[in-house]
């Protein structure tokens, strides 16, 4: 490990409904966000939910579901850098769920470094490292501020396309 951990936050919920059934719901808040992760269920949340049924949240993750599948197919369907396409889909397949969020910086890790890698030497190399730098802090910052997490993402896909081939570089070499 790289750095002392002395703390880490989770917010529970706990949920009675009119019918009878009851749990409870929990996620991680990072080492610093609880609060905030509270004040965002009590405050946004619990009125948007209070004295309603379960169909809400039901209907709310098939729309998020289906948007995600959206992105994901399109991604996959458009043509032109492998690898944007494949970011794209990964970062879309993580939205389907909040406590999935705290893991886009490590699953889109990689595509960070293909984005280095490939643009390596090349005259675009500078921007796509400060782009990379600029999603490494943001990134750092969200775990207090979750929301902020999709500017580092952005950053990222950003990066991700600045360094793609271009039509030339993509051609195969021929042979005279």
């Amino acid at each position: 490990a790289t750095r002392t951990v002395l703390a880490r936050e989770f917010v529970l919920v706990w949920v009675d409904a009119a019918d009878g059934r009851s749990g409870v719901g929990y996620t991680y808040a990072g080492t610093v966000g609880g609060r905030l992760v509270r004040d965002a269920v009590r405050d946004c949340l619990r009125p948007l939910l209070l004295g309603g049924d379960d169909r809400f949240a039901r209907t709310a993750q098939i729309g998020v579901t289906a948007a995600v599948l959206v992105v994901t197919v399109a991604a996959a369907r458009r043509g032109g850098d492998p690898v944007e396409r494949l970011a794209w889909a990964a970062a879309a397949s993580l939205a389907t769920l909040p406590v999935t969020w705290f893991h886009y910086p490590s699953a889109l890790i990689p595509f960070g470094l293909a984005a280095l890698f490939r643009s390596d030497g090349r005259p675009l190399a500078r921007s796509v490292e400060r782009l990379i730098a600029a999603a490494l802090v943001i990134a750092a910052i969200a775990i207090a501020f979750l929301p902020l997490l999709w500017v580092s993402i952005g950053l990222v896909l950003a990066a991700v396309r600045l360094s793609a081939p271009g039509d030339t570089e993509m051609a195969p070499p021929t042979v005279d």
